[in-house]
């Protein structure tokens, strides 16, 4: 895969997975209004910056009352934009918008953001410095940040639930989905009837994040299948726990993971 066409694929994806997350906060509208837990007027006081002065001015234009469904309009616009744009300057000015934007929004309401916010801020960011810079080498290091950024998430979530003593028993992700966020019912009752499926899944889980550097190792045939599973474990993830944004905002970054197996290999 050449530098430009993994900066195009990565630029389309996080403008979709920008679409799709816009898109999210507006259809969860009883947590937007003036009262509602998400809503400026609460968010505002977390900070001292934001409660007052200039910041907190600038944000309430863009975040205060009925303006903020504006803001995610405009976010759901510019990553819609973001996937038909074929111009290199049209690419930056949308991409410096949405940064922006997403900028904002992590800091008028952090509570309501999450993994995939986060790494859709990160991959977008990279995607503006390389498309402002003429330089073949800046771009190609954009591409080694995206992918060793997605090798680190992974790996450090990875790490992280082997000190969790449910991840360690198997018991985790049946503890999940019998949880009334991110569970249901009828999976509660199936993970308790049938813990098994649960289990396998609890240790996979952990086993791919912590072995997912060991992608750049393999030859390209397995370390696509590899890619196939890493996308499999989020659509399972956005059935069961309705995590959907997570989907788009990992698969931005599979280009650059691609550019780099090839470079190496």
């Amino acid at each position: 895969m050449t530098t430009d066409l993994a900066l195009d694929l990565t630029q389309r994806l996080v403008g979709l997975a920008s679409c799709l997350a816009a898109m999210e906060t507006i259809a969860a509208r009883s947590l937007l209004p003036q009262q509602g837990l998400l809503s400026w007027k609460i968010s505002r006081l977390r900070r001292v910056e934001t409660a007052s002065g200039a910041s907190g001015f600038v944000l309430g234009l863009f975040f205060g009352g009925r303006k903020i469904w504006f803001t995610f309009i405009a976010r759901a616009l510019l990553g819609a934009a973001l996937m038909v744009a074929v111009e290199p300057a049209a690419d930056a000015l949308l991409l410096g918008a949405l940064v922006g934007l997403s900028l904002m929004s992590h800091l008028a309401t952090p509570q309501g953001n999450d993994g995939s916010d986060q790494m859709t801020l990160i991959v977008a960011t990279a995607l503006l410095v390389a498309r402002l810079s003429p330089s073949s080498l800046s771009q190609q290091a954009c591409l080694v940040f995206i992918a060793s950024q997605l090798t680190l998430a992974y790996f450090a979530a990875g790490v992280a639930k082997l000190f969790g003593s449910s991840w360690r028993s198997g018991t985790a992700v049946s503890e999940i989905v019998s949880t009334r966020t991110y569970g249901s019912k009828w999976l509660a009752q199936f993970a308790f009837r049938r813990p098994e499926p649960f289990t396998f899944a609890t240790y996979g889980t952990v086993l791919f994040e912590v072995a997912f550097p060991v992608i750049y190792f393999l030859p390209p045939g397995s370390a696509a299948l590899f890619l196939v599973i890493a996308m499999s474990f989020h659509l399972c993830v956005a059935f069961l726990m309705g995590l959907n944004s997570f989907v788009f905002a990992f698969a931005a970054t599979y280009p650059a993971v691609i550019w780099a197996h090839g470079v190496l290999h």
